[in-house]
């Protein structure tokens, strides 16, 4: 019998993390696998419409740029300025199968956070912050902020078709500057990434343990945050 085809320009099929693509037609009999690449709801706010063109693909390649951009175990073993448990913690990035996001109720309150640095001058390791995660008066959202520490971020997680990730927009700032906005949620008509901007990927590794991999540029380097209750 042969099959039957249903048109959807935005249709996508995840299959061991990665997202497959179908921008013409797909079989109707697959149709329930596959995730339509937008926001969760009507009238939630779809991220990519926030996101600078530039973030947005970094987002989607942040995986692949990562594996080129970190040390192998021989060199981090030969460095003096490579710490082992940032660079394992930094594999686990890369390697680990997320779970299924919690509910926004058990996202929601404090979380300790410590930072991983990574660039050609090595991989570093800080001390656990506190950070918060709070309800939004927008739905499909949440607000996350690193409240202590001399560096600080402070954006809106993004929830989407994945049931895994969560997509982080937001602005860093040192703690005497106070909270900075993404440029293109001060101004939607903003053209281009300020300074201060930045973006990251959360997901789960355990009910209770997260990861939010952020600002992976292939000529800098990245930074993670280990988010634990």
């Amino acid at each position: 019998m042969p099959m039957s085809f249903v048109r959807d320009p935005k249709a996508s099929l995840w299959i061991e993390g990665l997202r497959m693509i179908f921008p013409r037609e797909v079989p109707s009999e697959l149709s329930a696998f596959f995730k339509p690449e937008e926001a969760v709801d009507s009238g939630t706010r779809y991220w990519k419409e926030i996101a600078h063109s530039l973030h947005a693909d970094m987002i989607g390649a942040f995986r692949s740029s990562l594996i080129a951009l970190i040390p192998t175990d021989k060199e981090a073993k030969n460095s003096k300025t490579i710490d082992v448990n940032g660079l394992r913690l930094t594999q686990e990035a890369l390697e680990s199968i997320p779970i299924e996001l919690p509910s926004d109720t058990k996202l929601q309150g404090r979380w300790k956070v410590r930072t991983i640095v990574g660039s050609s001058s090595g991989i570093f390791v800080y001390p656990f912050f506190e950070a918060r995660i709070s309800s939004s008066d927008k739905p499909g959202e949440l607000k996350f902020e690193k409240q202590t520490g001399s560096q600080r971020r402070s954006g809106f997680l993004f929830r989407t078709q994945s049931r895994s990730e969560l997509i982080f927009l937001g602005g860093k700032a040192t703690d005497y500057e106070g909270s900075l906005v993404y440029s293109k949620l001060a101004d939607s008509n903003a053209d281009a990434p300020t300074e201060s901007d930045t973006w990251g990927v959360l997901f789960f590794t355990a009910h209770d343990r997260a990861l939010m991999v952020m600002d992976v540029y292939p000529t800098e380097g990245w930074e993670i945050y280990e988010l634990r209750r």
